[in-house]
């Protein structure tokens, strides 16, 4: 071999080594770095498509109502359903400025079950004794829901018997 250094590895000097850029120590850093492609975030959503407002239930249409004309019972008499578990629907009438549980008191009258046992529901939110039928948005035409609550003793799994 001869002396020069510029010819490392090659036996006649004319040949050079050719030029690289990648060393070792680039090549075990490309190895180790992952490289993800860059993500596209969604700005605007989807735009909906004419079967997707069909397809809104009607206790939605009944609370977009109810947000459109908040004041529509502020005096007088109000009149809606309630809705049983079992699907049995009863027409009331009440006033807007009377409390829920003498809605509860009237229920009892009509379909004799305790107030104790009663939740009323309207829109997915539980109705409070000390809310007025208005302050609960109970306008005319709305759908309460009664859920009756009932007791599961140990008579009904057939293992004690209650006397």
């Amino acid at each position: 071999m001869s002396g020069n250094s510029n010819n490392r590895g090659y036996s006649n000097g004319s040949q050079k080594r050719p030029h690289t850029y990648w060393t070792n120590a680039h090549a075990a850093r490309a190895a180790t770095t992952v490289h993800e492609p860059k993500r596209v975030l969604m700005i605007a959503p989807k735009p909906k498509r004419k079967r997707d407002y069909l397809a809104e239930s009607l206790e939605n249409y009944q609370r977009q109502l109810a947000e459109l004309r908040p004041f529509e019972s502020i005096r007088g008499p109000v009149h809606f359903t309630i809705r049983t578990s079992d699907g049995k629907e009863t027409p009331f009438k009440a006033n807007s400025s009377e409390l829920i549980y003498a809605l509860r008191v009237n229920i009892k009258k009509v379909l004799n079950v305790q107030p104790s046992d009663q939740k009323l529901m309207l829109h997915a939110s539980i109705l409070h004794d000390r809310q007025t039928i208005q302050q609960a948005r109970i306008f005319n035409g709305a759908v309460v829901q009664l859920l009756v609550k009932t007791n599961c003793n140990k008579l009904s799994y057939g293992e004690v018997p209650l006397y």
